[in-house]
């Protein structure tokens, strides 16, 4: 979910991406915004936004079942307008919870801006396509590397020892 100026619409895509050292996520997204506004007293013009970006996130003590992450997105992407076309900036810092449910499936919540830069479309500003978002996100798979929870040495019980 997403915000355009004073109007909330729906985000569809994903990502893909490799975990290391079970913090560590280095991926590429794909988004889309398909929907009608009323910009400027017109109603119904058509957006379409499309953005692929570079995704990193980073999970803090992965090892708990419920632990804090943090992400940022960078990439280009496309603005369609009416007859109009261009071609933009998202940039995407984010953070939220996530779930381990079980080893290979984790649910993830978090919510974060969206920066929006390089629009040249007449009555769309980058401050009217920026705005705040949230998302849920379901991630399959197995990651490398071991947990960084280590342990402690055991303490000798005896004198000798």
């Amino acid at each position: 979910i997403t915000q355009f100026g004073n109007t909330t619409s729906y985000v569809n895509g994903g990502f893909f991406g490799l975990e290391f050292g079970k913090a560590l996520l280095i991926g590429l997204g794909n988004y889309s915004v398909i929907d009608e506004f009323k910009w400027d007293g017109i109603q119904n013009q058509e957006l379409d936004m499309r953005w692929r970006p570079f995704l990193v996130q980073y999970g803090i003590k992965n090892f708990k079942s419920i632990h804090p992450q943090v992400g940022f997105e960078i990439g280009r992407g496309r603005v369609d307008f009416g007859d109009s076309k261009d071609r933009i900036l998202v940039m995407q810092p984010s953070a939220g919870l996530e779930v381990n449910v079980f080893r290979w499936f984790h649910l993830g919540v978090d919510g974060g801006y969206r920066f929006v830069s390089d629009s040249s479309l007449p009555g769309l500003s980058d401050e009217a396509l920026s705005g705040w978002f949230g998302q849920a996100t379901l991630k399959f798979g197995f990651s490398w590397g071991r947990y960084r929870n280590k342990k402690a040495p055991a303490k000798p019980t005896h004198y000798e020892d």
